[in-house]
């Protein structure tokens, strides 16, 4: 059979043939079954779950996948499609699944392609189309690879400058305001204690509090750094938002202290 052209299984059909062909109907039973898995696992953003049904070749990706979804401090918040099997076919050790996907934007078919794995199925790509293009995890997971590594370094401090800033973060989630301008220039210090200061005294009086939170880049240039900080903010009517902090760092006499934060 041409994997090119698909012939199309609806569900009552499979039902109807199990007593004539059991094995090869108890096959396509199994592909769907893994197909929706696998859809329902990608819209709920479990790539580890996902990778559970996929094949062996695509679960580089997938495990690349979530590790830089676990890092993600802040979320796109979507409700996930409704996923429908509505055919698949076999062709030797290879399987298309046709899905669809519904969401309050209306609906979209996906063609999950599946190799057989021991006695089951593994999802190795997917495509729009019946003919259309398949893509293969397998040629992401390089890619996926590169943007974990890139993930990690953006999100691991500099040695000197880290504990500096997360001591100014413990102080601001308990109100500190000696303790988050401990480390300061006496300069940044002045300025930090006006009441007018947006991060440093809005912490100190309530007004914000640092609810989650991690590292984001650094650069050293000489006696000058930046440090930086994702942050999801609690903000004094109970909502919340997201906001970067920059800590501005020049070298003194006694190391690292803070010149700015903005």
């Amino acid at each position: 059979m041409n994997m090119r052209t698909l012939v199309l299984i609806p569900l009552s059909l499979l039902i109807s043939a199990c007593q004539s062909a059991p094995t090869e109907f108890d096959r396509l039973d199994s592909m769907g079954e893994t197909a929706v898995a696998f859809a329902n696992a990608i819209e709920e953003r479990d790539f580890a779950a996902a990778s559970e049904h996929a094949a062996p070749s695509a679960k580089g990706a997938l495990d690349a996948l979530d590790q830089m979804f676990s890092m993600m401090l802040e979320r796109e918040e979507a409700e996930p499609s409704i996923v429908v099997l509505l055919a698949a076919e076999q062709s030797g050790d290879r399987g298309i699944a046709e899905l669809s996907l519904t969401s309050e934007d209306g609906v979209e078919s996906l063609f999950l392609h599946l190799v057989a794995v021991n006695d089951g199925w593994g999802v190795e790509g997917f495509a729009d189309e019946v003919d259309g293009e398949v893509q293969l995890f397998a040629d992401r997971e390089a890619d996926a690879q590169e943007q974990l590594q890139r993930a990690i370094e953006e999100t691991t401090p500099h040695p000197d400058l880290g504990p500096i800033v997360e001591a100014y973060v413990a102080a601001s989630q308990q109100k500190d305001l000696a303790g988050m301008t401990a480390n300061m220039t006496d300069k940044c210090k002045q300025r930090e204690m006006q009441p007018d200061r947006a991060f440093t005294q809005q912490f100190a009086s309530g007004q914000i509090a640092i609810d989650r939170w991690q590292f984001d880049r650094h650069e050293v240039e000489g006696d000058r750094a930046t440090q930086r900080i994702r942050t999801i903010l609690t903000l004094a009517d109970g909502g919340t938002d997201g906001e970067p902090i920059r800590f501005e760092f020049i070298r003194t006499a006694a190391g690292w202290q803070i010149d700015e934060v903005n």
